[in-house]
């Protein structure tokens, strides 16, 4: 089961190579220089269910293969962030590049035995390791790698700073007794949210939630306020109480 909405971030980490638990074989195709993947897995129920390639395209003079990676949930209870992470000569000796998949902005989970897509790319020559490096799971507990367990930890701590600051102005908005009727007022609110939501005594991964957060429902104003310049019948309270709905809803469920 997917979700069409969803924030990924991907990053390069300085990071010793993963210990490879279970080994898969590309069959070697025409003109393709990957002719393995290596499959590890640091968690205990988060599996690998499927790998499909999907297509190459050219960067450069490179050809980059693009693959789906499908996840399963053997937990008895919801997945609410996981990481993989990939490791070729393509991101260089010694590092990897992480896949992470955090909804906390959102309210994203993943329910026992449902599943879950994601893509990764590579232009590596040679072999690829793809490792479930980390999981996190509803009750804030969860296994895998350390490090990537405790970024995913505070990516999603970030999202309830950042909610917690915003919703006191979405609130006000979406009760207030005059209509924010006009594109001008919008743009109020969003200044007032850029103002008001302040990550300067946020850091390190806290901040990547914060932003995240605070991007979204930015985002979500600047649409409402182009729907509205551009002629749309919207009306601008109920549109804002839609987005404050959702703030509380995940408020709710962290």
């Amino acid at each position: 089961m997917r979700h069409s909405v969803k924030s990924r971030f991907v990053v390069g980490l300085a990071v010793c190579a993963a210990s490879i638990c279970a080994v898969g074989v590309w069959a070697r195709k025409a003109n393709h220089s990957i002719s393995q993947l290596q499959v590890g897995n640091k968690t205990r129920l988060l599996l690998i269910d499927s790998i499909a390639e999907l297509d190459s395209v050219k960067v450069g003079q490179k050809t980059a293969r693009r693959f789906k990676v499908t996840v399963k949930n053997g937990y008895s209870q919801p997945v609410v962030a996981y990481a993989l992470q990939q490791q070729d000569n393509a991101v260089g000796q010694g590092s990897t590049a992480a896949i992470e998949t955090n909804g906390a902005a959102i309210g994203w989970v993943l329910a026992p035995n449902a599943t879950d897509e994601t893509n990764f790319s590579t232009t590596a020559e040679g072999g690829v390791v793809l490792t479930v490096a980390a999981v996190l799971l509803k009750d804030g507990t969860g296994d895998g790698d350390t490090e990537t367990l405790s970024r995913l930890k505070d990516v999603r701590a970030g999202v309830k700073i950042a909610y917690q600051q915003i919703i006191q102005s979405l609130r006000r908005a979406s009760d207030a007794t005059a209509d924010p009727g006009s594109d001008v007022n919008i743009q109020a609110l969003e200044d007032e949210i850029s103002a008001t939501a302040d990550e300067r005594n946020v850091h390190g991964n806290l901040r990547r939630g914060f932003h995240q957060a605070k991007d979204l429902i930015l985002k979500d104003l600047r649409e409402i306020k182009n729907g509205i310049s551009s002629g749309r019948h919207l009306e601008p309270r109920s549109e804002i109480a839609k987005v404050k709905l959702r703030v509380e809803n995940v408020l709710a469920n962290f």
